[in-house]
This record gives structure tokens, sequence and C-alpha cells, in this order.
């Protein structure tokens, strides 16, 4: 049994140290471009919008999204974009936690992590500016 115990907490310990660093975004602005659309159905739509129309998403549209239902139209959505057009930025990591009244949203929180080019920093998902 405390065998177990402690094989269970070394487990939890390094779980812990493998998270992968998250940059807190301000979803303020978005919740108030969002206040009155009645439009976004999903919460696909709902965070491609949020990257599309507000990180310039520009060329390779290489997406993967994975929801989460939290409970009853609560969501935690992931976003990843592989191929980013820029030069230092390779890959960038939505997400996103939402919630859903009647046709509404609103986001209760945004967080992002990125990884770089080779040769550009760090290759891992991580909030360290590339160079």
């Amino acid at each position: 049994m405390i065998i177990s115990f402690k094989i269970i907490s070394l487990f939890v310990f390094l779980s812990f140290l493998q998270q992968e660093p998250l940059k807190t975004i301000d979803a303020t602005s978005f919740n108030k471009e969002i206040s009155n659309r009645t439009d976004i159905k999903t919460p696909d739509e709902l965070i491609r919008l949020y990257h599309i129309e507000n990180e310039n998403s520009e060329g390779t549209r290489k997406f993967s999204i994975e929801t989460e239902v939290i409970e009853e139209n609560y969501y935690k959505i992931t976003l990843i974009h592989e191929g980013v057009p820029d030069d230092s930025v390779s890959a960038v990591k939505i997400i996103m936690k939402a919630k859903r009244n009647g046709c509404k949203w609103t986001v209760t929180e945004i967080k992002k992590t990125w990884k770089c080019w080779k040769e550009r920093g760090h290759a891992d998902w991580g909030i360290e500016p590339c160079r």
C-alpha cells in the first residue's frame, strides 16, 4: 500500500513538471466582438473565429481542433495550427474555455503556447520568444 502511494505521488509530481508553459491571453476584447453574435454554432467555429480573425492567421490552414465537454454548455477547446507562415514560429496552440448560453458564447479563458522553427528557438511547446 505504501509503495503504491509513493508511485502515484511520483507520477503526479512528474506530470506536474511536464506541463507545458502557457501564456494567458485576456479574453475581454474577443468577448466584446462576439457579444451580439448568434451565428456561432459550435466550439470549433468559436476558436477558429478567434484564431483566424485575431491572430491574422494566413497561409497554411493545417488545423486540428479537439473539444472536451467540461460540463453542460461549458467547453475546453484546443486548436493546433501547424505550418504557421512566420519566419520564427512554426506552430501555435490555443486552449480556450467557453460557455454557451442559448445562442451566445462567453470565453472564460484563453491560453497560448508555440513552437519555433528549427534553429529559431525551442522545438517544444513554450512561451519564450522565437528568434
